[in-house]
Formats: C-alpha cells, sequence, structure tokens
C-alpha cells in the first residue's frame, strides 16, 4: 500500500473499466493529488505489473462539521472479496481521526449499488440523506455516514450512538422529511441510532 502518484493514472484503467466506479477528469485528481494526498492511496498488484485497488478521499467543513470525505474507493473485479476495500476504508478513517481528527467519516453510494450498500452497512455506515439527481442527475445517491473518534465531540453523539453527530451537520429527522443542503434538493431517509461501547466506533 502506498500514495497514488501522478504515474498511477497511466496504470488504473483495469480498476475505472467498472460501470459503478466514476472516472473524473485529470484535474480533478491532480487536484486531490495535490491538496489531500495521504487521502489518495493505491494498492499494487502482488504479482503483476497493474494495481488492485485505490481511494481517493479530502477532509471538509467547519467547527463539529469537520469531517472526511470518500469520494472514490474501488477495486479491480479479479480482486475483489479479498478485504482491500475494508483495507483502504480503513486507513481513510486513521486519516481522518488521527491526521484531521475529523467528527466523522461520509460517503454517497447510488441507490442501485446494493453489493456496495451492504458493503458499507457492514463498514457501520449507515444512511443519513438521499440526494435526488447526484450522479449526472440521472440517478439518487445514498449520504452514509460513520463516527470518528475526535475527542471533545457533542456527547449526544456519543452516548446516544451517534444522533448527536446527525445534529451536528445540521440535520434532525427521524423518517423521512425534505431539506435544502449544499444547493441540492435533499431527501433524508432512514436515520437509525445504534448503541456502542464507551470509546467505541460508533455507526449512525
Amino acid at each position: 500500500m502506498r500514495r497514488f502518484t501522478c504515474e498511477d493514472l497511466l496504470r488504473f484503467n483495469n480498476i475505472n473499466l467498472d460501470v459503478l466506479t466514476e472516472t473524473y477528469n485529470l484535474g480533478f485528481y491532480l487536484e486531490y493529488l495535490s491538496t489531500w494526498p495521504e487521502y489518495f492511496m493505491v494498492e499494487e498488484a502482488p504479482h503483476a505489473s497493474g494495481l488492485t485497488s485505490y481511494i481517493m478521499g479530502k477532509a471538509e467543513g467547519k467547527g463539529e462539521k469537520w469531517h472526511g470525505h470518500v469520494t472514490a474507493v474501488t477495486v479491480a473485479p479479479e480482486y475483489r472479496r479479498l478485504g482491500r476495500a475494508r483495507l483502504m476504508m480503513d486507513l481513510l478513517e486513521e486519516v481522518s481521526n488521527e491526521g484531521y481528527r475529523a467528527y466523522f467519516v461520509d460517503l454517497f453510494v447510488r441507490v442501485s449499488n446494493t453489493l456496495a450498500i451492504r458493503m458499507y452497512e457492514k463498514f457501520g455506515y449507515s444512511v443519513y440523506r438521499q440526494v435526488l439527481g447526484y450522479y449526472s442527475g440521472e440517478e439518487d445517491a445514498y449520504g452514509r455516514s460513520r463516527e470518528g473518534g475526535r475527542e471533545g465531540g457533542r456527547e449526544e453523539g456519543r452516548e446516544g450512538g451517534g444522533l448527536g453527530c446527525i445534529r451536528s451537520l445540521g440535520i434532525l429527522c427521524i423518517g423521512r422529511c425534505w431539506a435544502i443542503t449544499r444547493g441540492r434538493r435533499t431527501r433524508m431517509v432512514g436515520l437509525r441510532r445504534e448503541g456502542g461501547r464507551e470509546g467505541e466506533r460508533i455507526a449512525y
């Protein structure tokens, strides 16, 4: 496992050819490489010259909305179901918690991508909103999030299984409601509270 480099942009086609993997313009990748290099990681194939997987992310927000964001995490088809995605997500959460002292980590996933949704649920992520037309105006996205390990967070979030972190996003909705978030019409769905031991990362 190592940091992604500019040369890797010429080597990751075997990963990005997947229909559910978003491919961005060159400037987008270079911005992440220059601004959040520690969030952009890749794994070399053990017995070949290619790549197995990569993850890119960033830190954003202000105050108690300060968080890590997973922009993309993807694994080449021939290397799936081997724990690569979990390894990548663990690394990003570690960078968010220890390097950026983030309060939580979030991501977006296509509502039709049931395999990824189940995977994120296993990792402790829960839906906190649904963004209409997020993917090129053609498909909705679920916003999924998980509490981070920063000290000094809201007590409600730690004792109540994460609802305080939903409050820190400016969102307090149980069931379904409508809101405006970052200029998009957003539907909040299925907020959940899950308990956990003190000091444990808690899903929400």
